[in-house]
């Protein structure tokens, strides 16, 4: 994997870690570039970061995809781009994802454990719990399709939003979770590298730029280290929807 790494250009857009192979644009444009990726792309990625964290107000009555807005404004003011790929689950999946991380917690805060260390907190995992379970019964997801993020965009989906090899199955057996800043690795040139042995692909600086531009915009600093958990609480949660769901974890720095 080391031979495909590539240097990720300032003002790239992101999109999602899924491992399948892309085709072009939502435009038609056969257009195949490396991107940084998190789950669902980073305005969904977002999304998640910010209910999971508390970035909204307890008596903030949004919608999903208003505050899908938010989250896009807030990214785009801090020059991150947007991006994602159409037939994504971590983002069409979103009220389930949210139910795994609300019901689950004891799994995926074990896995949680085992990633940060010194560093885990089970405040934060109560915290998570607390917010994937306010979401839920808020309704807000109910009816959460995947094109939400598509008409939030506009007329910018056409460049923002890959399109997916058709005949591509979901059959990745790791995941590559990408730690040198700068660099990531293209699912796309992955797979044709290694005729293709398909990985999914997180980019962990990438993870954390999102993550500050939320917290940047919050009043609450803290919502930085609930964060850090529920990244892995997302990680684990979607891994959970693929097929080969005990990924092998494999770090690059």
């Amino acid at each position: 994997a080391g031979s495909v790494l590539s240097i990720v250009a300032p003002g790239t857009r992101g999109t999602c870690g899924d491992e399948r192979e892309r085709v072009g644009l939502l435009s038609g444009e056969p257009t195949v570039e490396v991107r940084p990726s998190v789950w669902g792309g980073p305005n969904i990625y977002g999304l998640y970061m910010a209910e999971l964290a508390g970035f909204f107000d307890i008596d903030d009555k949004s919608t999903g995809r208003q505050r899908l807005q938010i989250v896009t404004d807030v990214l785009n003011a801090a020059k991150i781009p947007s991006g994602g790929h159409t037939g994504c689950a971590a983002n069409g999946s979103l009220p389930a994802v949210m139910g795994l991380v609300a019901n689950e917690f004891t799994k995926w805060s074990a896995a949680a454990q085992t990633e940060l260390g010194v560093q885990y907190d089970q405040t934060d995992v109560y915290q998570i719990t607390h917010q994937a379970q306010q979401a839920i019964e808020s309704k807000r997801y109910q009816d959460w399709q995947e094109d939400i993020l598509f008409g939030v965009l506009g007329e910018e989906a056409a460049t923002a939003i890959e399109v997916l090899q058709p005949s591509a199955v979901h059959d990745g057996r790791s995941v590559l979770r990408i730690e040198t800043p700068g660099k990531t690795v293209g699912q796309t040139q992955l797979s044709q590298a290694t005729n293709g042995e398909r990985s999914f692909v997180q980019t962990e600086w990438y993870c954390q730029q999102i993550e500050d531009a939320l917290v940047a915009a919050s009043s609450n600093a803290q919502i930085g280290l609930v964060m850090r958990h529920a990244r892995e609480a997302l990680l684990w949660a979607v891994e959970q929807a693929v097929p080969n769901n005990e990924l092998h974890h494999i770090a690059l720095r």
